[in-house]
Parts: structure tokens; C-alpha cells; sequence
């Protein structure tokens, strides 16, 4: 997994990840910061965007990896993940979500490891650990997984961004740009919409509750409040950046 106590490039990466509803805005405000940062000549890369722009490519390549990873056909390192994973989860095959972390942490070491000073995730961990919340209870098993990912993946200089937004105008928003979201769609009533952003909304505000070593801040994202939210992201990597 990654390690925060190792500086590849000669410093410890910044992680900033943004998390919320769909719709509160992490990735307009995500795509903001990132421009910031190329204007200031800092070092910056969107991991998400990057899977978007290679889409093909990486996924055949990550397809490799993960098969490298199930196989146990791997170097020591990729071997003991495996195997501490497997025993975190209890079982041996992975499900979608749980690759999906395996890629965020897979991003973050070829990121640093290139010399990124800052990488940027407008969906990360918490959203994949919430998308697990929504097939299955809020037990001990994902506690674990909650910690494993706070102490392995997390470096001592992560920054979570929690884009705070009320359920109508993220519903009005999805609305709006027609682009739907995975129990979200024109099929579904408007009450049963609502329903599940509450629902995200509170599994969101779990997973936040049980992060107890990386730095969160929560940004309003309305469009009054979207160039305070901005300084305010901005402030908290100047001061790890210093």
C-alpha cells in the first residue's frame, strides 16, 4: 500500500481528495484548484482526469495489474498487499469497489514516484468506501477497511475536501447537466432521488466521523459561496506545501 512515511520525489506528496453528493461540485471546484496550481508552476496532476484521457490504454493496463494482484504473480510488495487485504476483507475474490481503492492507492505511487507535488482526486476512497455502504451494513469489517485506508493509502499530508451541499439543489444540479449517477436516473421518482443523496449524505458524514488523523475541511459549494470554498482549499495546501 502507500506509505506515508516514504518521500519518493524528496518530499511527501500532497493528497487532496474531494468528496460530497454528486452534484455538490467537487469536480468544478477540483478542475479550479487544478488550474491554480499549473498558474503558481507547481507540480500538479488530477488522477482522475488522467484515467479519463488514457481510459483505453489504462485500463488495459490496470486490467494487468489487478490480474498480477489476483494471481499473486507479483514482487514481494504487490504480494504482502494482497495478502493484507485479503485478510482485511475476509475472502479471496475482490469486488468493484474494492479494486477501485486499489487503483487510488496504485495512482497515488506512480504520481509520487513521477515528482508530483500535489495530485488531486475529485472521486477517491471515501466515495468508493460509500458506494460499499449502500450494498451492505455499516459493520466492524468496514471500520477496518475504513482504518486500513486512513493508516496505508492516507499520507501524514492528506487533504480531504468535503463539498457540503443540501440534497434539492444537488438533485436540481444532476437535473440539469442530464448526466445520471449510478440508483440515480430519470426512472426514479424525484422522492426516491432525494432519498438516496440523504442516504449517501449520511454514509458520507460515517466515514468522515471515523478518519481521525487526516485533515478535513468542509467547503459550502453553492454558487455564492464558490470563491470562499476556493481560498479555502487553496490555504490548506499552501500550508502543507510550506
Amino acid at each position: 500500500m502507500y506509505d506515508s512515511n516514504v518521500s519518493y520525489g524528496g518530499y511527501i506528496m500532497i493528497l487532496v481528495e474531494f468528496t460530497g453528493l454528486p452534484g455538490s461540485g467537487k469536480t468544478t471546484l477540483c478542475d479550479k484548484i487544478e488550474e491554480e496550481l499549473r498558474n503558481r508552476k507547481i507540480r500538479v496532476r488530477n488522477l482522475q482526469k488522467g484515467k479519463e484521457i488514457e481510459n483505453r490504454i489504462d485500463r488495459i493496463l490496470f486490467s494487468l495489474y489487478t490480474r498480477r494482484l489476483k494471481k499473486a504473480k507479483c514482487n514481494k510488495v504487490l504480494l504482502a498487499e494482497i495478502e493484507e487485504l485479503n485478510r482485511l476483507l475476509r475472502k479471496r475474490l475482490f469486488s468493484f469497489w474494492e479494486v477501485k481503492i486499489l487503483e487510488a492507492n496504485y495512482r497515488c505511487i506512480k504520481a509520487e514516484k513521477k515528482g508530483i507535488q500535489v495530485a488531486l482526486f475529485d472521486e477517491g476512497c471515501i466515495q468508493y468506501i460509500e458506494a460499499l455502504l449502500r450494498r451492505r451494513p455499516a459493520d466492524e469489517r468496514v471500520s477496518r477497511l475504513i482504518k486500513e485506508i486512513e493508516n496505508k493509502i492516507y499520507a501524514s499530508r492528506t487533504v480531504i475536501v468535503y463539498c457540503e451541499l443540501d440534497e434539492q439543489t444537488c438533485y436540481d444540479r444532476i437535473l440539469k447537466r442530464g448526466r445520471w449517477c449510478a440508483d440515480l436516473g430519470p426512472d426514479k421518482s424525484v422522492e426516491f432521488c432525494l432519498e438516496s443523496l440523504r442516504h449517501r449524505g449520511n454514509n458520507i458524514d460515517l466515514i468522515a466521523g471515523q478518519l481521525e488523523n487526516v485533515k478535513m475541511i468542509k467547503v459550502s459549494t453553492k454558487d455564492s459561496d464558490s470563491d470562499k470554498a476556493f481560498n479555502e482549499v487553496l490555504d490548506a495546501i499552501s500550508t502543507n506545501l510550506n
